[in-house]
């Protein structure tokens, strides 16, 4: 089933185009973005006073490199450092080089003839919260936790539905139903328009949890409206801040 009073209005959304557009929306109208919790876009700016972006792109690969994170193409860098050319010199104190690049690796591909989406990275998975495909965001979200699984556990048998659904309050209940390991595991998110329900990273690291996997799902966000996931040790997320100077989160307050 298609939301179609959402999905026409994005469904020429270009990758690029996309992360300069919502660079400017954030900065030019930021109370009425909606922004990762945890990370708001004033907590960011404050960040990014502390001289985050006086490095380049290519040393942020390295030091991606040095945690492990090593599939940044020559492609992919060339792309990043367009995008960051494209901004304004004036707007670039509010904008983070770092999640910028992150959210470009691990957005993944989407077919908007198909409405297929891929995933591009086998460890960072990057998703917009306000959704071009509502009907399927949380099958795509499972998909995209797959591909950075290493294939540590399998998801399979993934079902979405909608209930109680109202278009015009943009309210009711999607229910997700998926097997992790042969365990099946059923989330009821809270619809609300076309926006992601990112409870469903807390229902997740439960199921993790009570799976006795060691491993959880750590997010951060780029400041606006760019979720970016890994899934790793508590450990690793701690190197991850020592290096780049950014703490993962692995709870949805």
């Amino acid at each position: 089933m298609k939301y179609e009073w959402k999905a026409e209005k994005r469904r020429m959304r270009i990758q690029q185009a996309m992360v300069i557009l919502l660079v400017l929306l954030c900065i030019l109208g930021s109370k009425y973005l909606k922004t990762i919790p945890g990370n708001t876009v004033d907590n960011w700016q404050t960040q990014t006073k502390k001289g985050r972006n006086d490095k380049s792109f290519h040393e942020l690969v390295a030091d991606l490199a040095s945690l492990g994170l090593t599939e940044v193409t020559d492609e992919q860098l060339s792309t990043v450092e367009r995008n960051w050319d494209s901004i304004p010199e004036e707007f670039r104190e509010s904008t983070e080089k770092l999640p910028m690049l992150l959210s470009l690796l691990g957005s993944g591909n989407y077919d908007y003839d198909t409405w297929e989406w891929t995933p591009s990275s086998n460890c960072i998975y990057s998703f917009d919260v306000e959704v071009f495909d509502c009907s399927n965001m949380y099958t795509n979200f499972l998909e995209g936790i797959k591909a950075i699984s290493n294939q540590e556990f399998s998801i399979t048998d993934v079902v979405e539905t909608v209930s109680n659904e109202d278009y015009d309050k943009g309210t009711g209940t999607q229910t997700v139903q998926f097997k992790y390991n042969g365990n099946m595991y059923t989330y009821d998110a809270e619809l609300e328009y076309d926006w992601f329900d990112l409870g469903m990273i807390n229902f997740m690291n439960q199921m993790l949890k009570k799976e006795q996997n060691p491993k959880r799902l750590y997010y951060m966000s780029d400041g606006m409206q760019e979720c970016i996931i890994f899934y790793c040790t508590p450990d690793w997320a701690i190197e991850f801040k020592n290096v780049t100077g950014y703490k993962l989160e692995s709870k949805v307050h």
